[in-house]
């Protein structure tokens, strides 16, 4: 069994970067971001959280998900990037005791612009969230903003975060933010990702190919919505929602 180590969130974070760092510019780890099959586990995710499969379950459904990958590793530590394993942290501890947890968080009104510019609620993603059940996650909904996609998302960006948060309260973790990640600071930045190899016990090889590296964009939305599209009434609620979070990750933009 590998070493096993998690990188999660809501999505929208920028998680997919960790994949080019760690396989390039580490020593003795391999990172995989959302490797098939992943997308099950969004689905096994809200059924744990909804009481519905058990963490047995869970855990026996990820080693064989990954057991092919991991014979074909020679390096002892597993880093797997994905925001579809925020709610099955607790079958994880089933088979990594040591398992250490790196939370990236994001500014949610920036989270929210980014997922509708990545066709949230558009196509077949729109159809996939309103019609499969246990897609979207267990949280109640108003009526009346069962079909408003920013209301939608700003309440996933509570739920998930408080989800992650409550699961890793006891220690093991690490919390970090989007904006420090790829801060325009390029000293802000590459102090951010040193801090989580530490943090995963990983020897980085070359600081000045960190660098480089944060500088590229990967995964990037194209820009269909901005600041401007959000309504003064849609402002008020994802300002009320967040509120308390927002408070706790110290975040600044709504002060």
């Amino acid at each position: 069994m590998k070493r096993l180590h998690l990188i999660t969130s809501t999505g929208r974070t920028g998680t997919q970067f960790f994949e080019y760092f760690i396989n390039s510019n580490t020593v003795d780890a391999v990172c995989k971001h959302e490797p098939r099959p992943s997308r099950r586990f969004k689905l096994y995710s809200n059924l744990y959280l909804d009481g519905k499969i058990s963490k047995d379950f869970i855990a026996r459904q990820y080693c064989q998900a990954r057991s092919r990958l991991w014979e074909k590793m020679k390096c002892p530590n597993y880093v797997e990037s994905s925001n579809f394993l925020f709610g099955c942290i607790p079958a994880l501890r089933r088979i990594a005791v040591d398992l250490k947890i790196v939370h990236v968080v994001r500014e949610p009104k920036a989270y929210i612009l980014s997922h509708l510019n990545h066709r949230f609620w558009q196509g077949r993603k729109k159809i996939v969230a309103k019609y499969l059940p246990y897609w979207r996650e267990p949280f109640d909904l108003d009526p009346h903003d069962r079909n408003n996609p920013i209301r939608i998302l700003a309440d996933r960006w509570v739920f998930v975060n408080e989800t992650i948060g409550r699961y890793t309260d006891r220690g093991n973790c690490m919390r970090v933010k989007f904006e420090e990640l790829f801060s325009p600071d390029q000293s802000i930045a590459c102090n951010t990702i040193s801090a989580v190899a530490d943090f995963l016990e990983l020897t980085i090889n070359d600081h000045t190919k960190t660098a480089a590296l944060l500088r590229e964009k990967k995964n990037v939305s194209p820009k269909r919505y901005r600041d401007g599209d959000i309504t003064p009434a849609d402002e008020v609620y994802i300002q009320e929602k967040c509120k308390k979070m927002n408070q706790l990750y110290e975040f600044d933009r709504f002060d």
